[in-house]
This record gives C-alpha cells, sequence and structure tokens, in this order.
C-alpha cells in the first residue's frame, strides 16, 4: 500500500479542496485513517508537510459545521496516537487551534473535549513537542 502513498494522497488533496463540506469530512478522515494504517513511521512522517493544510480544513468544517467539526477532530486524534511526531512543522498552529477550541464557550462540550483530547495525546506521544 505504500508505494501507491502519493496517489492516494492526491485523491485525498482533490477531496480536501471541494467546496462540499460532506466531502471534505469525508476526505480528511480517508487521510487521518490512511496515514494512521501506514507500518513504516519514515513513510507516514514524509506526509507530515500535508498538516497544515488538513488544520485549515478542520478550521473550516468547524466554522461551517460543528457536528461535522467534531468528526474532523476525532480523526485528528486517531491520527495523532498513531504519529504525533507528523505535527511536528506544524505544531504550534495546531497547539493554538485547539486551544481556542476549547476556550470557546460557544463550541459543544464534546467539541471542546475533542480539541482537549488532541492536546492530551500530543503531549503524552511527544512531549517535547508541546513545551516548544
Amino acid at each position: 500500500m505504500e508505494k501507491f502513498a502519493d496517489s492516494f494522497m492526491q485523491l485525498f488533496e482533490r477531496g480536501l479542496a471541494t467546496e462540499h463540506i460532506d466531502v471534505k469530512v469525508e476526505a480528511l478522515k480517508g487521510v487521518s485513517t490512511f496515514l494512521s494504517t501506514i507500518d513504516d513511521e519514515e513513510v507516514a512522517l514524509k506526509y507530515k508537510i500535508a498538516m497544515g493544510p488538513l488544520l485549515k480544513v478542520v478550521i473550516e468544517v468547524l466554522r461551517a459545521n460543528e457536528a461535522a467539526g467534531q468528526t474532523s477532530l476525532q480523526s485528528l486524534i486517531e491520527l495523532t496516537q498513531a504519529y504525533g511526531d507528523i505535527w511536528e512543522d506544524n505544531a504550534q498552529d495546531l497547539l493554538f487551534v485547539m486551544a481556542e477550541i476549547m476556550l470557546n464557550k460557544n463550541f459543544e462540550d464534546a467539541t471542546r473535549l475533542a480539541a482537549s483530547e488532541i492536546v492530551n495525546t500530543l503531549s503524552e506521544s511527544v512531549a517535547t513537542m508541546v513545551r516548544k
């Protein structure tokens, strides 16, 4: 499967670029699941360049539909559990966005809890990244 990784990512990128929120969410779930199931950490981490755009999609989805945003956050939890290091280049942005979600009283508790779980997972798997 790893030899087709670039082709899969191109397919997911098209889904993430669409205007349809439901398609974006499914593409985000696909990217997260795909990357989480790669057995070779070196192969998975070469896609850390995609994390910035992925985080922007989560923000966009949350603004449009909170329930879909919760689904997106759950996908990020799974990805972060599998490869916390994948956020290395975007850790500060990820932490800032998750903090903003946790502090926003307009979001449901489940949304704020999902953001908190991402921060907790990241701090457990790559504490040095969170301390920076």
